[in-house]
């Protein structure tokens, strides 16, 4: 485990250390799109590779934002803390957002 964490927050991150092996693929592609840049291949192949990198993070922000609404937003809706839970759904609202809500 990771020190200096609590158990559930260990559990969180081990769970984003997954993630890893699955950034690194998208890293590759994104990698690959500037080595198909150098090499002249076509729009049509760099666009298929781009939406090939973005659809990869896409999952990977999708996965850990499901994580984060089971474990942290209802961890929070269960708490009697209405102020806490309050700040919970406005945390995730940005994620999901990108702004203020």
């Amino acid at each position: 485990m990771l020190p200096g964490m609590s158990g559930d927050l260990q559990v969180r991150a081990m769970e984003h250390v997954n993630m890893i092996p699955r950034l690194n693929r998208a890293q590759g592609q994104i990698k690959a799109v500037g080595r198909m840049i150098e090499d002249g291949r076509t729009c049509e192949e760099i666009i298929t590779q781009l939406r090939a990198a973005r659809a990869a993070l896409k999952a990977i922000e999708h996965e850990i934002l499901e994580q984060h609404i089971r474990v942290c937003l209802l961890e929070s809706a269960a708490s009697a803390n209405g102020n806490k839970r309050e700040q919970k759904i406005e945390t995730l609202m940005k994620a999901i957002c990108g702004h203020d809500h």
